[in-house]
């Protein structure tokens, strides 16, 4: 009886310290890359910002082995990755987090700021006439999308209150939108527009290693804030 006892006891433990240990798997996304550069500003493009702000990001996390967090890459180089790829990247991997990084741009100069966007998800069920056992798998469906979606919208909460400590001029929004990768993911995830590089001061900005770093540090906090609250 004894010696059964203690083997459940050694397999309880087991399994035990294996879910503690299991790492949190995070996928960054540098937007675009290869041919497609994304927005352009003189000789500086999108694709080579989101990669150094995404490396940067890696850079920290992997630093801070207190956090027990893997981070891939859709990317690591300059090189062309479709939409479809990305998303595969982060499905293969089951990751628990699924961030896409841009720079945006308008035809207003004026316009600056950090954009959040989150995926639309499914608000309402509506069930059709249809058989009892697929309904059932659209309500699972439905309402495990509903959860990741709501997931979404709290690190995007979270990224927003992270970004307006750095200050007043700090502007943000967050948004819903349908955007592929952040869409077609089954995990938690946001898109980051983490500035306008057709806004001349902005770009500026963008463009320097200190402002990347402090954007990189600046989501990497709200990612610590967000696995540290599940």
């Amino acid at each position: 009886m004894r010696s059964a006892v203690l083997v459940l006891f050694l397999l309880f433990t087991t399994q035990t310290q294996a879910e503690v240990s299991k790492p949190f798997i995070l996928v960054i996304d540098p937007g675009h890359g290869g041919i497609d550069v994304g927005a352009i500003r003189g000789i500086f493009k999108e694709s080579d910002i989101t990669l150094k702000v995404a490396q940067k990001m890696q850079n920290l996390i992997q630093s801070d082995l207190n956090q027990n967090i893997e981070v891939i890459l859709t990317r690591e180089t300059n090189k062309s990755l479709t939409l479809e790829n990305r998303v595969k990247v982060a499905e293969a991997r089951n990751a628990n987090l699924f961030i896409s990084l841009h720079a945006n741009s308008s035809q207003a100069s004026y316009v600056s700021g950090m954009e959040f966007y989150f995926k639309k998800g499914v608000y309402d069920i509506k069930m059709p006439a249809i058989e009892a056992s697929t309904a059932v798998k659209k309500i699972v469906g439905d309402l495990t999308s509903f959860g990741q979606t709501r997931q979404s919208l709290k690190f995007n909460q979270i990224l927003q209150t992270q970004v307006k400590a750095l200050g007043s001029d700090s502007k943000t929004v967050i948004k819903r939108a349908p955007f592929f990768v952040i869409e077609k993911t089954s995990m938690p995830s946001a898109l980051i527009e983490i500035g306008y590089i057709s806004n001349i001061s902005e770009a500026k900005l963008l463009l320097t290693d200190e402002r990347q770093q402090e954007i990189a540090e600046t989501i990497v906090k709200s990612i610590y804030a967000y696995k540290n609250s599940l």
